[in-house]
């Protein structure tokens, strides 16, 4: 949300020996939040262990997304940029 954050983390058990998001903060900035933070920014934080999480770059091909490299999504991306010149 544009929020500055500073993110308290821990390696769990449950988790394999990840890193796990423990508690969300705002991170000091003046010219952005001052000390405060939305309550999107604190209270989603959980999405990053959703299963619905996007972990790959996806591509639309024959009218579905399907699961692509990085390589080839950024170079669509580059090419999508050029074409659409000055009206992007």
């Amino acid at each position: 949300m544009g929020c500055n954050l500073t993110l308290n983390v821990r390696r769990e058990n449950k988790s394999g020996g990840n890193f796990v998001i423990k508690r969300v903060m705002p991170r000091q900035n003046e010219k952005v939040n001052e000390i405060w933070i939305c309550d999107k920014g604190r209270f989603t934080y959980h999405y990053t262990e959703s299963p619905q999480r996007l972990t790959q770059p996806l591509v639309r091909k024959g009218g579905e997304l399907v699961p692509a490299a990085w390589d080839e999504a950024l170079e669509l991306v580059a090419a999508g940029l050029k074409e659409a010149g000055r009206n992007i």
